[in-house]
């Protein structure tokens, strides 16, 4: 999708499918719940991919596949460093184990290759997990009411062991709390003291004070009002810019995707249907389900006309996900084709991918 060199974080068919066991009247089945079904996509350095669908699309599931917050059942996950080259840790000699970790548990490093996320394990991917971080959705109850700011905002650190003396400690805190709009003042109080809009920044300011390339935002602004909303964004915007961290921001409000994200991804029911360039998916979306999306962004304009089009049905249950394409049984476009043959995921333009048969045909352009 992008060169190498641009290329931070490489996701090949992801998949993360959970048993399900099913009591019926005198037995116990079991079913397979296929959360995320083999995903493609890459997030360029210094880059926002937004990540949008319905609830229980499986968003939230792939940031955590990312991170390792839960393992994946196949497909693979790589962090690429500047030169070219994979390490496979999960196969390395003692001597490889032992300079890599020494890697790992440094700075990050312009040097070295790609590591493959999925295959760490045990020390290594504590060592490895400063790297990435999160930010969760609810900036209640994420932060521990018993602890100060200052000790919240310096867990990370504390826990990767990545610095030890408590002045380098505090000097980092006091810095990142600094780019995060908090003061000194707030890192001696507790949680309940803040508002929502604070105790995000103080989530930020957690995620990002161990200098990760790459943080997962998981609906991170959704529990704000609007005001509040666009400052936090445009708090990470800053950030971004001054530290050149990537993002992977999900999220259901496409009027905050569309001002955050750079490229954006369309996951229905465990796969991607869309990826695109923000502008070109905006403007000139080619999957049924995307156009049905962006028709429900409400505008600002009272005397404009608002008709989002209506889905017939509810989203379908992953643990019987439809035959063919997996929005066939929505779609209003749908042909016998789509219930029969599932879609490749393609290029069809530069950068512009989607997974529908009749792509070509549409004609969704916005003005």
């Amino acid at each position: 999708m992008t060169s190498k060199s641009d290329t931070l974080i490489e996701v090949k068919d992801l998949s993360v499918h959970f048993p399900i066991k099913t009591r019926k009247l005198f037995k116990t089945e079991a079913q397979m719940l296929r959360a995320v079904d083999g995903v493609s996509f890459d997030i360029k350095r210094g880059e926002t991919v937004g990540l949008v669908g319905e609830s229980g699309s499986g968003k939230t599931t792939v940031g955590r596949a990312i991170l390792r917050a839960i393992d994946p059942t196949d497909g693979e996950v790589i962090f690429h460093r500047k030169n070219k080259g994979d390490i496979d840790l999960a196969h390395a000699s003692e001597a490889e184990l032992r300079k890599v970790r020494s890697k790992m548990n440094m700075a990050f490093s312009e040097g070295g290759g790609g590591i493959k996320v999925h295959t760490l394990a045990g020390d290594l991917l504590r060592a490895f997990r400063p790297e990435m971080s999160l930010v969760f959705q609810d900036p209640y109850s994420s932060l521990n009411p018993r602890m100060t700011v200052r000790d919240i905002i310096a867990e990370p650190l504390v826990a990767a062991g990545k610095i030890k003396d408590r002045e380098k400690i505090d000097a980092r805190v006091r810095e990142i709390a600094a780019r995060c709009k908090l003061n000194l003042e707030h890192l001696r109080r507790f949680p309940h003291a803040f508002s929502g809009g604070q105790r995000q920044r103080i989530c930020i300011a957690r995620a990002l004070v161990s200098k990760p390339k790459f943080v997962v935002c998981d609906e991170s602004v959704s529990a704000l009002d609007v005001s509040i909303q666009a400052e936090i964004v445009n708090l990470l915007k800053d950030l971004q810019d001054e530290m050149g961290v990537s993002f992977l921001f999900i999220a259901h409000d496409l009027s905050v995707v569309a001002q955050m994200s750079h490229r954006v991804a369309v996951l229905y029911v465990g796969k991607f249907v869309e990826y695109a360039p923000t502008e070109k998916l905006f403007f000139a979306p080619k999957h049924p389900y995307t156009h049905a999306l962006l028709s429900a962004i409400p505008t600002a304009d009272p005397d404009a006309s608002y008709d989002p089009i209506r889905l017939q049905g509810e989203i379908p249950n992953p643990l019987a996900a439809p035959s063919g394409c997996r929005f066939h049984t929505r779609c209003p476009f749908a042909k016998e084709r789509c219930s029969a043959e599932q879609p490749d995921w393609r290029e069809i333009e530069p950068e512009h991918f989607v997974a529908c048969h009749y792509a070509e045909d549409f004609d969704f352009s916005r003005s």
